[in-house]
C-alpha cells in the first residue's frame, strides 16, 4: 500500500470511528497505526498495530451498541 492509499484509508477510518483519535507512530524504521478512544464507552482504549484492517476491526468492535438495559 503506497502513502496515498494509507492516507485515504486513515481518512476513512477517522470518518467511520469518530470516537477515536487515529494516527501514525514511527519508531526507527517501523511504522504502526494508533487508535485511542476520545470518549468513555465500549471497546479498547488504545489499539496499536501495523495492520490497518486490524485497527478497523478493533475500533469497529467498540462502535457496536450495547443492548438497552432493563
Amino acid at each position: 500500500m503506497d502513502e496515498a492509499d494509507v492516507a485515504a484509508e486513515l481518512a476513512r477510518l477517522r470518518r467511520e470511528c469518530p470516537r477515536y483519535s487515529i494516527g501514525i507512530v514511527t519508531t526507527g524504521d517501523r511504522t504502526r497505526f494508533l487508535g485511542q478512544r476520545r470518549t468513555p464507552g465500549p471497546g479498547p482504549y488504545t489499539v496499536l498495530t501495523d495492520d490497518l484492517a486490524e485497527l478497523r476491526d478493533a475500533m469497529g468492535a467498540g462502535q457496536e451498541q450495547a443492548p438497552p438495559a432493563g
